[in-house]
């Protein structure tokens, strides 16, 4: 499965204000297409609905499997810059 950089938003409104959240985010290719919503699946198991895939770029198509192994490059970077 290919997955394909995408920019989301997210509407967030508050009793007196409205903020657009943004993220980045790598789906896979049957999501990343501009103007679908997607959610995602917190670390405590409930969703954060109501993000809008804004822009992809899919001149950029990576595999799962690289995906996932580069996901976890911060691991490392922390590790080595930390005092």
């Amino acid at each position: 499965m290919k997955y394909i950089q995408c920019d989301l938003r997210k509407l967030l409104e508050f009793e007196f204000d409205v903020h657009i959240a943004h993220k980045t985010a790598w789906l896979p290719e049957k999501y990343a297409k501009k103007g679908i919503r997607v959610k995602f699946k917190r670390s405590n198991g409930s969703w954060d609905t109501g993000w809008c895939v804004d822009e992809t770029y899919t001149a950029v198509a990576l595999d799962e499997d690289i995906v996932v192994e580069r996901s976890q490059d911060y691991k490392k970077q922390r590790k080595a810059s930390d005092i």
